[in-house]
């Protein structure tokens, strides 16, 4: 009996630090991304981070990341998956300068949530790429 109560009170514990709406202390920027392209994106990967199946007009939880700047960041700025059985990439570079956010580069951008949309564009040689767009941010 005594083994059981441990167990339960440590599963609750380890279930209250992993809630999606944790304000922990970490340095981490928490964002969730929203599927804006018009179509199902199937292997979605953001700045190296595995994300899967996103269905059109749907979301991803929040996620943590430890590093974010804007504009000038090309890890962040990677982006991949597949859409309608075509791979589509991050835009060219020079395409994603004039792109990503319209912001300026900020190193250590306040703690917040941000949200961005996943939209998709048709580059000069017909390919498709994908794209983020800062929708808005909100305080912890």
């Amino acid at each position: 009996m005594k083994k059981m109560i441990c167990f339960l009170i440590l599963t609750l514990g380890i279930l209250a630090c992993s809630s999606e709406e944790s304000t922990s202390a970490d340095d981490s920027f928490r964002i969730k991304f929203y599927n804006k392209t018009g179509s199902d994106i199937d292997s979605l990967i953001i700045a190296k981070n595995f994300i899967g199946h996103l269905k059109n007009e749907n979301s991803t939880t929040f996620l943590n990341f430890k590093k974010m700047n804007f504009g000038g960041d090309q890890t962040f700025r990677e982006i991949s998956g597949i859409s309608n059985n075509k791979k589509l990439k991050e835009l060219p570079s020079v395409a994603a300068a004039w792109n990503w956010c319209g912001t300026m580069d900020i190193n250590t951008p306040i703690k917040r949530r941000y949200f961005f949309d996943i939209k998709t564009t048709t580059n000069k040689d017909g390919s498709t790429s994908l794209f983020l767009v800062e929708r808005y941010s909100t305080s912890f």
